[in-house]
């Protein structure tokens, strides 16, 4: 992971508003999303990535390989807490509601998020959550880099298989 991105990443989701980050952990996550299907594609220049909604994005991100299928869901929901935020200045982010969303992490996500959860005892959900997805992504993203595309959709396949081994 780049250090200097991440270091603005945790100053954001470390604020105390939690809309604050909220929205700002979804910019880097959408950010990492983007990342991956721009790797993934062979003329990324031919289409503004940029200008599709979210749940798009992470239906192309999971059509060209880089996510998983049992990734999405728990990535929609949190782009729909996000949009209830966005659109309804007086819902309120419950712990609930962030753990709902944890609920429905894939084993890949689930270790990073019972390993950070036992560091921080006294980390908000919220944080949990957007550190979680941030993180498995950000390394992702890394991975890409130092492969090939085929080779990347291949050690996806196989993380599913590992995790449910162990």
């Amino acid at each position: 992971m780049n250090i200097g991105e991440t270091q603005i990443f945790l100053g954001h989701i470390n604020n105390e508003n939690e809309i604050f980050q909220l929205i700002k952990g979804h910019l880097y996550i959408e950010a990492k999303i983007i990342s991956l299907i721009e790797r993934a594609l062979p003329n990324p220049k031919e289409i503004k990535v940029a200008n599709l909604n979210f749940p798009s994005k992470v239906d192309l991100c999971t059509a060209l390989g880089m996510l998983k299928q049992n990734e999405k869901p728990c990535l929609k929901d949190f782009n729909t807490l996000r949009n209830k935020v966005a659109h309804n200045l007086e819902f309120n982010i419950s712990k609930s509601v962030a753990e709902e969303i944890a609920k429905k992490f894939p084993p890949q996500f689930e270790k990073v998020y019972l390993s950070m959860k036992e560091q921080k005892d006294r980390i908000s959900e919220l944080r949990l959550v957007i550190g979680t997805i941030y993180s498995c992504l950000s390394a992702r993203c890394d991975f890409s880099k130092k492969v090939s595309v085929e080779e990347m959709r291949s050690a996806i396949e196989k993380l599913e298989s590992k995790h449910y081994k162990e």
